[in-house]
């Protein structure tokens, strides 16, 4: 790469960095979940109703739709020098050590990964205004009318690892029935 693309890439990659930071002060002073709800109730298959895209099928990323077919996954959009994103981070990881290989987890980091970063905040934002992160998204199987059915949720912000345990117990039991390895 010559000089001037070296120049231009380091500037991009520095707005993209300030943008997700302003944005994500933009945020944390607005507050919210983001919409996520609590219970099956708040896991979505098409765009949820606050969505700029509601009731319209998710266009789902490649790279996530992989590893569902085995286990339900947890994919956390973030940023390295983000205070929440780090604090998401660590509750997302102290999760993962209890629950084990229960779930595949994708790490997105937005500094070194932009595409799958803003394919992962296109897709999943809980709004449809893909502005922030940490982004922590679900997904999981679920059965449907024919055959099962990818169901899913996002947040945006830190949740604690409470809360994230208690939606990837719930991704676990439901993939169990969508997947068919789970006896109804």
């Amino acid at each position: 790469m010559s000089p001037k693309g070296c120049k231009r890439l380091a500037h991009l990659r520095y707005a993209v960095v300030v943008a997700v930071a302003f944005l994500f002060l933009a945020t944390a002073a607005a507050g919210g979940d983001g919409g996520a709800g609590a219970g099956p109730e708040g896991w979505w298959i098409d765009y949820p109703d606050h969505h700029s895209k509601a009731g319209y099928p998710v266009d789902h990323p490649i790279w996530a739709m992989g590893p569902l077919e085995g286990k339900p996954v947890l994919i956390l959009v973030h940023t390295a020098n983000c205070p929440a994103c780090k604090r998401q981070e660590a509750g997302v990881k102290k999760v993962l050590r209890d629950i084990g290989d229960g779930v595949v987890y994708v790490d997105v980091l937005a500094d070194s990964d932009h595409q799958k970063a803003w394919d992962g905040l296109v897709s999943y934002d809980p709004t449809g205004n893909p502005r922030l992160v940490p982004l922590t998204v679900y997904l999981t199987l679920v059965p449907g009318p024919d055959g099962s059915q990818v169901a899913w949720r996002s947040a945006v912000g830190h949740q604690g690892d409470g809360l994230i345990r208690s939606i990837l117990d719930d991704a676990i039991r439901l993939h169990a029935r969508g997947s068919g390895s789970h006896d109804p």
